[in-house]
């Protein structure tokens, strides 16, 4: 917790004293390691020398057991998979035939005239028969 100085001082303490309440009942994120809260103060320098020690010793321990490299793959899988959701979408809603459909659909399913998973399945189906008709080069002898 920043800012745990001047008049916000006691604030500070009494909420990282219920933080560590409502920490003591979750399942840590790091195997082996108790997460907790801290407080420091940017302003003066209070706790922040302490906060980076913390840092460097979790840092240490989690390369020591592993859990460092095993988080950051799993992180860099979920980035890529994040990436391409974001591309894939990002196609999806720029593809002409979706764009053509696009607004009657929504506006069906805002109005409850069709089910979602209804317009769903016609908007794939628009981009699968697009996907199917002959382009342009194809028609060439």
């Amino acid at each position: 917790i920043n800012k745990a100085d001047g008049k916000d001082a006691l604030k500070a303490q009494a909420a990282r004293v219920e933080y560590n309440r409502a920490l003591h009942y979750l399942t840590p994120a790091t195997a082996g390691w108790r997460t907790q809260a801290y407080t420091c103060s940017a302003l003066t320098g209070d706790g922040v020398t302490e906060l980076r020690a913390l840092i460097d010793r979790f840092r240490a321990e989690t390369t020591a057991s592993g859990a460092f490299e095993a988080r950051r793959r799993r992180q860099n899988r979920e980035w890529l998979h994040m990436l391409v959701e974001e591309q894939l979408l990002a196609f999806f809603f720029n593809d002409p035939a979706v764009k053509a459909v696009l607004p009657q659909i929504e506006q069906a399913v805002s109005d409850g005239e069709l089910p979602a998973m209804a317009g769903a399945r016609r908007l794939l189906d628009a981009v699968r028969a697009a996907d199917n008709a002959p382009s342009p080069d194809d028609t060439q002898p």
